[in-house]
């Protein structure tokens, strides 16, 4: 029971940091998840950190948003 809900909470928080990704913004994302703005940044971070910890050390999403693509397609393999 407790792994299924890590896995939904896992794959929600591939969502959240994908959809920041594609150009999406905190507030709307933290609308759609009912979470607010920073708990979405917070999440988005986190993401990023385990799939590129070089790209989140400096974390501003403008530079990230730019390369999405790579980001995501790695994103979409983890399992966090």
């Amino acid at each position: 029971m407790q792994k299924q809900i890590f896995e939904m909470e896992t794959e929600r928080n591939k969502q959240i940091a994908i959809s920041v990704l594609q150009g999406m913004t905190y507030e709307n994302v933290g609308i759609k998840y009912d979470i607010s703005r920073e708990r979405v940044a917070q999440i988005t971070r986190k993401v990023i950190n385990r799939v590129d910890p070089g790209a989140a050390k400096n974390y501003d999403i403008r530079v990230l948003r730019m390369d999405c693509n790579r980001l995501i397609s790695k994103i979409a393999k983890i399992g966090c």
